[in-house]
Formats: C-alpha cells, sequence, structure tokens
C-alpha cells in the first residue's frame, strides 16, 4: 500500500516561481497538481518530476482567465480529496499603458489574478479548515507597494491578491492555516521572456534579475517564521521602504531614470 503524500497545487507551474515551487514541493514528497497554458512544456516538467522524486505528477492544462477553466480546476480540486499546500502563481503582464489595452487584455489579467487566486482558494479551504491546517501561498508582486514601477492594471490587481491573503490569514490563523503573500521583485521568469538582454539591462539598469529557486527559498523559509508578507532580497526590501517613505511623484522620477 502505498503511503499517504501531502498533495500540492500549483498553478503557472511550466516556468520560473511556479515551476521552482514544484521542484521544491517533490524534493518534500509531495504529490503535485501542476496548471499551465502550455501543455507540452507542463507534462515535460511533470515528467521529470515523476522521474526524479517517488510522487505523482498531474497536469490541468488551461487558461485560468477562462471561467470554464476554473471551474473545471476548482472541481479537479474538490475531486482529489486533501489538498495541502495551494500555490497560486498564475500571471502575466501587459507592458502598455492603460489606455492601449484591448478589453479582452483587461477581463484576461483581472480573471488571472483575481478570480483564479479567489476561487481556487475557495476551493481548497473547506477541506482545510476541516483539518485545521494547510498552505496557501499567493504570489503578488513588490510593485503594490511602488505603483509607479508599473502599468496600473498589474499594480491593481497584484495589490487585490496582497490585500486578500492579508485579510485572509487573519480568518484562518484560528484554524492553523499558513497564508502568505509572495512580493518578488523582478525574477528570471517568462514574464520578460519576450524582452532582449540588453532591452533588460537598459529599462532596469539599477536592479538585477533574481533567481526563481532563491525566492521559492526564501517564501518557504518565512512562511515557518509566520510573517505574512514575503519580500525576497535585500535590495526588494530596501525598495519597499523607499516607497513607503518617498511621494509617488518622487518614485516615478526614480523610475524615469531606470
Amino acid at each position: 500500500m502505498r503511503p499517504y503524500h501531502h498533495t500540492a497545487v500549483i498553478t503557472g507551474a511550466t516556468s520560473g516561481i511556479g515551476k521552482a515551487f514544484a521542484l521544491e514541493y517533490a524534493r518534500k514528497g509531495f504529490d503535485l497538481i501542476l496548471t499551465g497554458r502550455r501543455r507540452d512544456e507542463l507534462q515535460h516538467v511533470a515528467d521529470t518530476l515523476s522521474r526524479h522524486y517517488p510522487v505523482k505528477t498531474g497536469i490541468f492544462a488551461g487558461d485560468l482567465s477562462d471561467p470554464s477553466n476554473r471551474n473545471a480546476l476548482s472541481t479537479m480540486i474538490e475531486n482529489t480529496g486533501v489538498i495541502d499546500v495551494l500555490i497560486n502563481n498564475a500571471g502575466f503582464g501587459i507592458d502598455r499603458p492603460f489606455y492601449g489595452n484591448s478589453l479582452d487584455d483587461i477581463r484576461s489579467m483581472i480573471n488571472t489574478h483575481v478570480l483564479a487566486t479567489t476561487e481556487l482558494t475557495h476551493a481548497v479551504l473547506p477541506g482545510m479548515m476541516r483539518r485545521r491546517k494547510g498552505t496557501i501561498i499567493n504570489v503578488s508582486s513588490l510593485v503594490v507597494f511602488t505603483p509607479a514601477l508599473t502599468r496600473c492594471l498589474y499594480f491593481s490587481t497584484k495589490s487585490f491578491v496582497h490585500c486578500f491573503t492579508e485579510a485572509l490569514s487573519m480568518e484562518m490563523h484560528p484554524y492553523g492555516i499558513k497564508v502568505q503573500s509572495l512580493c518578488p521583485g523582478l525574477t528570471r521568469t517568462d514574464f520578460h521572456r519576450d524582452m532582449k538582454e540588453e532591452e533588460k539591462k537598459k529599462k532596469f539598469k539599477l536592479l538585477d534579475f533574481a533567481c526563481p529557486e532563491k525566492v521559492v527559498s526564501h517564501s518557504l523559509k518565512t512562511l515557518e517564521s509566520g510573517s505574512v508578507t514575503c519580500i525576497p532580497g535585500l535590495m526588494n526590501k530596501l525598495l519597499y521602504m523607499l516607497a513607503r517613505l518617498l511621494p509617488l511623484r518622487f518614485q516615478a522620477i526614480f523610475v524615469n531614470h531606470q
């Protein structure tokens, strides 16, 4: 008889932070449900992990901006039984001013960042509350503290994720459920995959890109300490403190010189 394995659900697991979380939880012996939009890449991640670690890996390929996919994944989660960990990592950026976005782009970002995070959290909570344990990590962004550093729609949706997570942590504290808002800065992920290296250096000349594995390691260490907000990296912590001290117009001056 196969011994009991904990199970982690990780969205946006084809690359970057999501993939790094998948690797870390596979190392810990967790069975995995991995989601992403690119089926072949997602299956490759799942197959690689199951070859190297004694865990089961299931996949759900689909765009979480689509309500039918969110419903199907929520049903899959509920039918799985015990979910010990949920990582809401799926997300994307649009490097255009708000007025340059189509309504389809706007709805897609809101659905992915806001509704997917909310609905999947809602799907796992009943079981976690019954067992009085569980972990939920919602990937927000450093930009929730530095709005001038990005476009307004991304800032707004990630701000929802952060505020939702902070409030949820207070509700779930009596149940022993750990809840974290992970707020990484620039990270080597597919988020900037269409930008050439020279473009990155020009646009972010005062900042450096962290590797996803370090972000995940910092997240899990912070989780054990009981802190709800996790800001990985010394430079990101400094930016966070500056953002709390400087008026928005000075932040804008800093950004314009990046």
